[in-house]
């Protein structure tokens, strides 16, 4: 698993771990749908079963069922009305 965090999104990714007293970013898997895996970012704790990638002193976890489908993978967020909004573009 290859992931990086954007640069603009390492500080707020440490203050929302930080406030919400969690220890990593996790890459979730929702289900799959007609264009692949539906994922979601979520602050959380690391489990047995997850692939670790550490960025920037900034854990991020991804369940070792799915994790070698991120080759290189880029974690970004957009401001919002209800607060921040990550995303993860993949290269394919």
């Amino acid at each position: 698993m290859i992931v990086s965090i954007d640069e603009k999104s390492i500080p707020l990714i440490k203050e929302m771990l930080k406030e919400q007293d969690k220890e990593a970013v996790r890459i979730k898997k929702c289900g799959v749908g007609w264009g692949g895996l539906q994922l979601e970012i979520v602050l959380d704790e690391q489990k047995e079963n997850d692939d670790v990638v550490i960025y920037q002193d900034i854990k991020i976890l991804a369940d070792k069922s799915f994790s070698f489908f991120f080759t290189s993978a880029l974690i970004t967020h957009k401001d919002g009305m209800f607060g921040p909004r990550f995303k993860l573009t993949t290269k394919q």
